[in-house]
């Protein structure tokens, strides 16, 4: 919820009827207004019509009310240990016996400790939409899996898995043309596909899409990203400095592109995210994951690479 109020002066009475988008809201008629259950429906340009007994009014100036639900937000604030045993946690091991461990208040992905995949239901379904998620990712060592090995996905309702996210050292020439097929010694790339797997060296494994940067262990980068269900194709970024860098081929971004990435979403709904620990995706630590279902609730802001 969230509420707004005018200050006015003048001969009283005054009287006062709030605007919403330039219409008169039924009985709003005082100097504060209270918005309840804050939704789509709420968002818009607020404004509000001061009036006196002499017939004189005044109009202020509109305030705008944006809503941006989020449909999973942690910041992984739990005591260190086991991300599953800790009693705030909403996280759950779907498959695997080994932890995913929470270290000074960010979660550790590790193919030292695989096999392990970890789930966390968004907030409700969503369907017939775009899905935006970030992450902040520290990435200590270094992928073995040279072609690429995913940790991190989005998840259906019929545990479908879209917008995989890779680490990877090496890139398919033929998904990846004019990027350099290895990434600097000592230095990883990140990459996003929807169909493909993990890279077993084959032309139809590892990412359709990578980033064209060379990124240092030990660094923090902001991962922005969204999958598309209407034109069904899934985009990324890293630390984007406006949308354009996350829906467009430029340094910091790539788009997958409905061609080379593109998936067949039917009747089922995205429903939860996805921590995935595989041998060779290395070791990272990630923070502030946050899903919603717009640019600017999915960490946008970041100081650009």
């Amino acid at each position: 919820s969230s509420s707004l109020s005018v200050t006015a002066a003048g001969a009283p009475p005054l009287t006062y009827q709030w605007l919403s988008n330039g219409v008169a809201m039924a009985g709003a008629r005082s100097s504060w207004l209270s918005l309840a259950n804050l939704g789509n429906t709420t968002a818009g340009s607020y404004s509000v019509i001061v009036s006196n007994n002499l017939g004189n009014s005044i109009t202020s100036a509109p305030t705008v009310v944006s809503f941006t639900p989020f449909l999973l937000n942690d910041t992984f604030s739990y005591a260190n240990g086991n991300l599953f045993g800790d009693p705030g946690s909403l996280w759950t091991d779907i498959n695997g016996s080994n932890p995913e461990l929470v270290i000074n208040g960010r979660v550790q992905i590790a193919q030292t400790n695989a096999t392990t995949d970890a789930q966390r239901f968004f907030t409700q379904p969503v369907g017939n939409s775009v899905v935006w998620a970030s992450f902040i990712i520290n990435l200590t060592t270094l992928p073995t899996n040279a072609g690429g090995t995913y940790f991190a996905n989005i998840e259906d309702n019929n545990f479908n898995f879209y917008g995989r996210i890779f680490t990877l050292t090496t890139n398919q020439a033929s998904f990846t043309p004019g990027l350099s097929p290895a990434a600097f010694p000592g230095t990883y790339r990140l990459g996003i596909a929807d169909n493909q797997n993990d890279s077993s060296g084959t032309a139809t494994t590892g990412p359709n899409a990578v980033v064209p940067l060379d990124l240092a262990p030990g660094i923090d980068y902001q991962v922005v990203y969204f999958v598309d269900l209407i034109n069904q194709y899934s985009g990324m970024a890293l630390n984007p400095a406006s949308l354009s860098d996350v829906m467009a081929n430029s340094p910091g971004g790539v788009s997958s592109g409905a061609a080379t990435d593109s998936f067949l979403h039917l009747t089922n709904n995205m429903a939860a995210f996805g921590l995935r620990q595989r041998q060779g995706e290395g070791i990272m630590q990630l923070d502030n994951l946050e899903v919603s279902f717009d640019w600017n609730g999915a960490g946008s802001g970041y100081a650009a690479v």
